[in-house]
Formats: C-alpha cells, sequence, structure tokens
C-alpha cells in the first residue's frame, strides 16, 4: 500500500498508529500488534501532518490542499468537525496541560 505519509502520531496506549496519508486524502489507522490497517477516514485534500489529543480521544490532521484542519474521533473513527485555518497549513501542534 502506497502512503506518502508525512505525518504519524503513535495512540497513548502504544497499540495504533494514525498515520496521514496524502494518497486518497485520508488517515490510517494501524493495529500495532496485527500490523495491520484497520480503518481508512477521509480527511480534508493532502492531510500533511496528525497529532493525537493527550487523552487520545481526538486526532487533528492538518490538510494543506484544503486550508482545513480534521478533527477525528478516535473512539468513533470519523471525522466529526472540520475546521478552516490559513493557507496551506502544514504542521500542527497541541498546547497546553
Amino acid at each position: 500500500m502506497r502512503l506518502n505519509s508525512h505525518g504519524m502520531a503513535m495512540a497513548p496506549d502504544g497499540r495504533t498508529l494514525w498515520v496521514a496519508s496524502e494518497v486518497g486524502n485520508k488517515v490510517l489507522v494501524v493495529d500495532i500488534p496485527r500490523a495491520r490497517v484497520v480503518a481508512q477516514i477521509a480527511v480534508g485534500r493532502m492531510p500533511h501532518t496528525i497529532v493525537l489529543s493527550r487523552d487520545g480521544a481526538s486526532a487533528y490532521t492538518a490538510n494543506m490542499d484544503d486550508n482545513s484542519v480534521s478533527v477525528i474521533s478516535t473512539a468513533t473513527r470519523a471525522v466529526v468537525a472540520t475546521i478552516p485555518v490559513g493557507k496551506a497549513p502544514s504542521s500542527i501542534a497541541i498546547l497546553g496541560p
């Protein structure tokens, strides 16, 4: 599977890896112990990077060609919000405690 990934984030429990894949404009969820993709989530165009919230409840992707950030519920593995941002976001960070 061709990913063209620029960003990955490990879940706090260390069991799943979240991968921002520019191919197909999706986030792939990889089950680490089974070494397989268990979910593919459509997000904005050209997801460049991904981060998880500190509690692991949400994932955020910076979508460069959409000028947006997709917010994903890690429990449902679905996009719950799309936030418009400035031109071509290429990185993302979570600040605070």
